[in-house]
């Protein structure tokens, strides 16, 4: 099992990589506004390329951001080929982390149904 840690620390990311240097095929964030998430987003690709994998890597952000913020960061993504973005805001806040009941709306750019089977299964 790989891990992946992010940690914003002075507007750097540090990445927890398995041995060997391979990160996940599946990276979620979920960030307190806007700025938190290009910040983070745009740290990782200005890195340069990541290292391939099998399947194609997703990007999933559940911070609840502005469409135009969700639309860069995609744009970014999707323009360096590192994988595909998927919007996926959660709500519900504390009152429904504490019952049990948040709930995911997910977008992206490319709905096809083993995309959307893919995206559901995480």
């Amino acid at each position: 099992m790989l891990e992946v840690l992010f940690l914003l620390a002075r507007s750097r990311i540090y990445l927890r990589l398995h041995a060997d240097n391979t990160i996940q095929s599946v990276i979620i964030t979920s960030l307190p506004g806007p700025q938190h998430v290009k910040d983070v987003y745009h740290s990782i690709l200005r890195e340069g390329e990541l290292p391939a994998l099998e399947e194609e890597r997703l990007f999933i952000d559940t911070s609840t951001i502005d469409p135009a913020s969700s639309r860069e960061i995609a744009n970014a993504i999707q323009t360096t080929s590192q994988g595909r973005f998927v919007d996926a805001p959660v709500s519900g806040g504390v009152v429904g982390a504490r019952a049990g009941t948040l709930s995911f709306m997910f977008g992206a750019s490319s709905q096809t149904g083993q995309f959307l089977d893919r995206v559901r299964s995480v």
